[in-house]
Protein backbone atom coordinates (compact mmCIF):
# COMPACT_ATOMS: atom_id res chain seq x y z
CA UNK A 1 0.00 0.00 0.00
CA UNK A 2 1.28 3.42 -0.45
CA UNK A 3 1.07 5.97 2.49
CA UNK A 4 3.21 8.98 0.85
CA UNK A 5 4.48 10.07 -2.49
CA UNK A 6 7.91 11.16 -0.84
CA UNK A 7 10.40 9.16 -0.91
CA UNK A 8 13.33 11.54 0.27
CA UNK A 9 13.51 13.71 3.55
CA UNK A 10 16.17 15.99 2.11
CA UNK A 11 13.69 19.12 1.70
CA UNK A 12 11.89 20.65 4.06
CA UNK A 13 8.41 20.51 2.37
CA UNK A 14 8.90 17.05 1.85
CA UNK A 15 9.26 16.46 5.32
CA UNK A 16 6.08 18.63 5.75
CA UNK A 17 4.11 16.48 3.38
CA UNK A 18 5.66 13.42 5.19
CA UNK A 19 4.15 14.58 8.21
CA UNK A 20 0.69 15.18 6.91
CA UNK A 21 0.94 11.61 5.16
CA UNK A 22 2.35 9.94 8.60
CA UNK A 23 -0.67 11.97 10.74
CA UNK A 24 -3.83 10.90 7.87
CA UNK A 25 -1.69 7.35 7.89
CA UNK A 26 -1.88 6.71 11.48
CA UNK A 27 -5.34 8.74 12.04
CA UNK A 28 -7.39 6.38 9.19
CA UNK A 29 -5.58 2.88 10.14
CA UNK A 30 -5.02 2.97 13.65
CA UNK A 31 -7.93 4.45 15.36
CA UNK A 32 -6.50 3.28 18.95
CA UNK A 33 -2.89 5.29 18.21
CA UNK A 34 -2.05 8.77 19.74
CA UNK A 35 0.97 10.70 17.93
CA UNK A 36 2.94 12.49 20.99
CA UNK A 37 4.40 14.22 18.92
CA UNK A 38 5.95 15.33 15.45
CA UNK A 39 8.78 17.75 15.84
CA UNK A 40 11.32 19.60 13.72
CA UNK A 41 14.38 20.67 14.94
CA UNK A 42 16.18 24.23 15.46
CA UNK A 43 18.17 23.67 12.11
CA UNK A 44 15.04 22.18 10.34
CA UNK A 45 16.58 19.43 8.83
CA UNK A 46 15.17 16.37 11.09
CA UNK A 47 12.59 15.78 12.23
CA UNK A 48 11.71 13.50 15.29
CA UNK A 49 8.39 11.67 16.19
CA UNK A 50 6.67 9.46 18.71
CA UNK A 51 3.64 7.59 18.40
CA UNK A 52 1.67 5.51 21.06
CA UNK A 53 -1.30 3.02 21.80
CA UNK A 54 -1.83 4.63 25.35
CA UNK A 55 -0.75 1.95 27.91
CA UNK A 56 0.20 -0.57 25.84
CA UNK A 57 2.88 0.95 23.38
CA UNK A 58 5.07 3.16 22.54
CA UNK A 59 7.38 3.57 19.13
CA UNK A 60 10.07 6.88 18.33
CA UNK A 61 11.84 7.48 15.37
CA UNK A 62 14.15 10.37 13.97
CA UNK A 63 14.13 11.53 10.63
CA UNK A 64 17.22 13.30 9.06
CA UNK A 65 17.31 14.69 6.11
CA UNK A 66 18.51 12.96 3.59
CA UNK A 67 18.39 9.51 4.99
CA UNK A 68 17.24 6.70 3.67
CA UNK A 69 17.07 4.28 6.39
CA UNK A 70 15.48 4.41 9.56
CA UNK A 71 15.32 3.38 13.25
CA UNK A 72 12.41 2.98 14.83
CA UNK A 73 12.11 2.06 18.66
CA UNK A 74 9.17 0.06 19.97
CA UNK A 75 9.68 0.72 23.31
CA UNK A 76 7.23 0.77 26.81
CA UNK A 77 5.32 -2.34 25.95
CA UNK A 78 3.11 -3.49 28.87
CA UNK A 79 4.48 -6.95 28.66
CA UNK A 80 6.76 -9.15 26.78
CA UNK A 81 6.38 -8.79 22.87
CA UNK A 82 6.63 -11.33 20.59
CA UNK A 83 7.02 -10.88 16.63
CA UNK A 84 4.54 -9.24 14.81
CA UNK A 85 4.12 -9.90 10.76
CA UNK A 86 5.40 -6.17 9.25
CA UNK A 87 6.49 -4.45 12.32
CA UNK A 88 9.50 -6.35 14.14
CA UNK A 89 10.73 -9.89 13.81
CA UNK A 90 11.19 -12.15 17.37
CA UNK A 91 14.92 -11.47 17.16
CA UNK A 92 14.85 -7.58 16.88
CA UNK A 93 13.18 -8.00 20.28
CA UNK A 94 15.54 -6.69 23.33
CA UNK A 95 16.27 -10.17 25.29
CA UNK A 96 16.66 -8.98 28.45
CA UNK A 97 13.44 -7.66 29.17
CA UNK A 98 11.75 -8.39 26.08
CA UNK A 99 9.74 -5.10 26.38
CA UNK A 100 11.12 -3.44 23.52
CA UNK A 101 12.43 -3.88 20.21
CA UNK A 102 13.80 -2.15 16.50
CA UNK A 103 13.20 -2.35 13.20
CA UNK A 104 15.11 -0.48 10.68
CA UNK A 105 13.19 0.45 7.42
CA UNK A 106 14.67 1.64 4.20
CA UNK A 107 11.57 3.70 2.81
CA UNK A 108 8.78 5.82 3.85
CA UNK A 109 5.63 3.73 2.97
CA UNK A 110 7.86 1.33 5.00
CA UNK A 111 7.97 3.06 7.63
CA UNK A 112 4.08 4.16 7.99
CA UNK A 113 3.08 0.38 6.86
CA UNK A 114 5.59 -0.63 10.10
CA UNK A 115 3.90 1.21 12.10
CA UNK A 116 0.72 1.01 11.21
CA UNK A 117 1.44 -3.01 11.87
CA UNK A 118 2.79 -2.60 15.05
CA UNK A 119 0.89 -0.48 16.40
CA UNK A 120 -2.23 -2.01 15.46
CA UNK A 121 -1.07 -5.74 17.05
CA UNK A 122 -0.27 -3.42 20.24
CA UNK A 123 -3.78 -2.21 20.24
CA UNK A 124 -5.25 -6.08 19.76
CA UNK A 125 -2.66 -7.56 21.73
CA UNK A 126 -1.26 -9.90 19.63
CA UNK A 127 1.91 -8.04 19.83
CA UNK A 128 2.63 -9.29 23.06
CA UNK A 129 3.58 -13.19 24.69
CA UNK A 130 1.12 -15.31 26.02
CA UNK A 131 1.61 -15.05 29.72
CA UNK A 132 2.73 -18.59 31.08
CA UNK A 133 -0.05 -20.06 33.91
CA UNK A 134 1.52 -20.66 37.23
CA UNK A 135 1.69 -24.52 37.68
Amino acid sequence: MTYTSVTSTARKPDRLQFEHDLRAAVTAHCPAAVIEYVEHDHSDRSMRCRVEVPGALGVSFWLEAGERDRLLSWHGARSRLQGVDGAWLSFNINRFHGCKASTLVHDLNSLIGCLIAGLNAAADGSAFAPVAANA
